[in-house]
């Protein structure tokens, strides 16, 4: 559910970073002609506090909270590498929300300022890298693929938020078919609407996550995603050659998009997605796998 969080202004009525569960120093940033300090940063469970001598009273906070809770619980060492491909559960982010406050009196009013939100869905028999060599857009903007060693990364940067989607099996070389899905909230304002202001204590509410939930699938039904089972030579030509046009990420690079092209290529996703349909051997995988999104939140949420 929850991974990624971002503090920028640390709320805490103790001395963070020179409490005893926190790492000794991981990272001193210099400046490069002077030599002065700029920054010293350390880990407290693959949380990373960074101290500024400019700012000595600011501390931010950024990391996972999913791997914090690991690596919590796992280790004795706060400096172990963690891992978040497991579940993380609504129980479990309350618990390591409240061990945040335990170690820290005060911290959990401290405002979100980023966060991340997503859920890892077993695919069965389908090749993760099926589906991702399968995305096409999200909103009109074509996904941005990365491709090297252990890394199969699929993402696409709106204004306020990042929609990735990825292998997470293949990073951490499990065996299964692990996909997992995310929205990365970059500015919080993309929230503010549905939830308002959110805070580590704002963790701790059930209610925002039927709201982050729905979050979810809507991004995830704004994806474009062609169908390897797709019968190319019994289409009928006119078919054929919008079928191409379209699974072209190419297509939707454009740009400042007068309202009736805009138009226009709603319609287009939706006659692309009756091709789809229409000329399919094998399942639809975008319906596929967002029932397993929502079933796979739901099943976090209340297990």
């Amino acid at each position: 559910m929850i991974d990624g969080i971002k503090v920028s202004r640390l709320v805490s009525d103790e001395n963070v970073l020179n409490h005893c569960s926190v790492a000794p120093l991981v990272d001193t940033k210099f400046k490069e002609v002077t030599g002065e300090q700029i920054y010293r940063s350390v880990r407290w469970f693959d949380l990373v506090l960074k101290n500024y001598d400019r700012f000595p009273n600011i501390v931010p906070l950024q990391g996972s909270l999913h791997k914090f809770w690991n690596n919590y619980l796992e280790s004795s060492c706060p400096i172990k590498e963690s891992h978040n491909y497991n579940d993380f559960k609504f129980k479990d982010i309350c618990q390591a929300v409240s061990i945040l406050e335990w170690e820290h009196f005060g911290i959990i009013k401290s405002e979100l300022n980023g966060v991340e939100f997503g859920v890892n869905v077993d695919t069965g028999e389908v090749q993760v890298a099926d589906i991702l060599n399968s995305l096409i857009a999200y909103s009109n903007k074509p996904f941005v693929k990365e491709k090297v060693g252990y890394k199969h990364f699929c993402y696409v940067d709106m204004a306020e938020y990042t929609v990735k989607v990825y292998d997470k099996g293949l990073q951490y070389r499990l065996q299964g078919n692990i996909l997992r899905v995310e929205v990365k909230v970059r500015k919080m304002k993309f929230l503010k609407k549905s939830i308002g202001k959110l805070t580590l204590e704002g963790l701790l509410n059930k209610d925002i996550y039927q709201v982050l939930g729905n979050i979810l699938s809507d991004c995830w039904s704004k994806i474009l995603m062609d169908n390897s089972s797709i019968r190319l030579d019994e289409m009928f030509l006119k078919d054929r050659e919008l079928y191409l046009k379209l699974r072209n990420p190419n297509h939707w690079t454009k740009e400042g998009m007068s309202a009736k092209e805009r138009k226009q290529n709603q319609r287009g996703k939706v006659r692309f997605q009756h091709l789809l349909e229409e000329y399919k051997t094998g399942d639809n995988l975008h319906t596929l796998i967002s029932g397993k999104i929502s079933d796979k939140w739901e099943e976090l949420l209340e297990g």
